[in-house]
């Protein structure tokens, strides 16, 4: 398609196909096709100024939606920065001196094996003999934990009264892992064949139970299968390899980590936003 007017540039051609698009929606199938003829023949609508087409005007519109797509593509990175910040419960992610240190020092780490069980106490959930659908209630908050490898195991919510501590861990003993390990935050309703895994040190939280978490699934991974499950016996004697200082669990360290990886990753959402901005506007110019 050769224009026969003068002024024509990619804004202009953007205005042209946008309007092509629109009327010829739902006029053409596989029977009747958009052919040279029909091209010629249909119609599209256009801003005139004084009965004439109004390029001026095509292109300051073009231009004004290029430059919104900016601004909104601006928005939209300072609300997911919020939005991942609220969620970590950080500030900002700039790395402070210590947690540059956590990242210098990684080589220097001693590690050192220890078994779930000696970290847990293990026992089954305590949870209602009731169907689910008796549980579950669309404006419950209390959450139900079940057998679930995703959403943190939560199958829904109820109005029921919790029966399980939460800033604790849970575990399907029906697996062939750990891969359905979650930190339960909250006090919760439990599962049938749901382990409970109540820490039994006293310094526990959602950063700790990340690094014993992906431990845990590193140190399962590809051992377990249909035949042999990842059940309550096997969390028991499942060893773990855990950063220590002078012998002890060193769990300064491991919130010290698990924030820093934190902080890297929204720093590298935050990049990636930013180059996504300048892709676009590389593109408009």
């Amino acid at each position: 398609l050769v224009p026969k007017f003068k002024v024509f540039n990619k804004a202009i051609a953007y205005m042209i196909i946008t309007t092509s698009r629109i009327a010829t929606t739902n006029k053409y199938d596989y029977a009747t096709k958009f052919n040279r003829k029909a091209m010629n023949a249909t119609k599209i609508s256009l801003p005139t100024h004084n009965g004439d087409i109004d390029f001026t005007f095509m292109e300051t519109f073009i231009a004004e939606l290029e430059a919104q797509r900016v601004i909104e593509l601006e928005v939209q990175r300072k609300t997911e920065l919020d939005a991942y910040l609220t969620v970590t419960g950080l500030k900002d992610y700039t790395l402070t001196e210590e947690e540059e240190e956590t990242l210098n020092s990684l080589d220097k780490v001693q590690w050192k094996e220890f078994s779930i069980g000696e970290l847990f106490d293990i026992n089954p959930t305590k949870y209602y003999k009731l169907p689910n659908e008796v549980i579950i209630s669309k404006n419950g908050s209390i959450p139900l934990i079940s057998n679930s490898s995703t959403d943190n195991g939560v199958m829904g919510y109820s109005n029921m009264k919790a029966n399980n501590k939460g800033n604790t861990l849970t575990c399907s003993d029906t697996t062939m892992g750990a891969e359905t390990m979650f930190y339960q935050e909250k006090d919760f309703i439990g599962y049938s064949h749901i382990q409970h895994l109540v820490p039994k040190f006293k310094v526990f939280n959602k950063a700790i139970a990340y690094m014993i978490i992906t431990a845990s699934r590193i140190a399962t991974a590809n051992k377990y299968d249909y035949g042999t499950k990842f059940n309550r016996e096997a969390m028991n004697a499942t060893k773990i390899t855990l950063p220590t200082h002078n012998g002890e669990i060193d769990y300064n360290f491991m919130q010290n980590l698990v924030r820093t990886i934190k902080k890297l990753v929204i720093k590298e959402v935050v990049l990636y936003a930013e180059k996504k901005i300048q892709a676009t506007q590389e593109a408009i110019k």
